[in-house]
C-alpha cells in the first residue's frame, strides 16, 4: 500500500471576529465553556421534546 506524501496532523482553531486584545487564552476557553453548554442543554432539551 502506497504511503501518502505528506503527513496528516490534528488542526485546532476557534474562529472569532473579536480583537487580538480580547481573544486572549483566557477568553477563549470562556466562550468555548459557554458554547459547549448550550449545545449540551440544546441536545438534551431536542431529546425531551421528541420523547413526548
Amino acid at each position: 500500500m502506497p504511503q501518502p506524501s505528506c503527513k496528516k496532523r490534528d488542526v485546532d482553531y476557534f474562529i472569532t471576529n473579536v480583537s487580538n486584545s480580547v481573544a486572549t487564552a483566557e477568553w477563549i476557553v470562556t466562550t468555548y465553556a459557554q458554547r459547549n453548554w448550550v449545545e449540551v442543554f440544546y441536545r438534551e432539551a431536542l431529546i425531551m421534546v421528541r420523547a413526548i
